[in-house]
């Protein structure tokens, strides 16, 4: 199983790119610059969403599928938006991953923490 962190930055206090489905329960997240190969990697696993690389999630979700997108605001159009079940597990999750400055994620790690097996 895999897992990745994501910087994810909060507008008026809500996730941006996160919207809940009220009549499933689901939540749908996007539009990330993954590949098809890479989003189908981590179906099954977990994803976790942060202000900032040095603080915990504040969001954590186990990933039930994904699908592409397109946002024409972005020079690489071709997106991808996840759609995961949100877990109480899944708050305060150090980062995990690359932490270089530029990092938006930390890539796709193994999932070894006790809530994700």
């Amino acid at each position: 199983m895999k897992a990745i962190h994501l910087l994810c930055r909060l507008e008026g206090g809500r996730p941006r790119n996160v919207n809940k489905d009220k009549a499933t329960g689901m939540v749908h997240s996007g539009n990330w610059d993954f590949m098809p190969e890479e989003a189908e990697e981590l179906v099954g696993g977990w994803i976790y969403l942060h202000e900032k690389k040095a603080e915990p999630s504040y969001y954590g979700e186990q990933v039930t599928g994904w699908y592409k997108a397109q946002d024409d605001t972005v020079a690489r159009t071709n997106r991808i938006k996840f759609i995961f079940k949100p877990v109480i597990e899944g708050k305060n999750v150090k980062w995990r991953g690359q932490s270089h400055v530029m990092a938006w994620t930390g890539g796709v790690v193994k999932a070894d923490c006790p809530h994700e097996k």
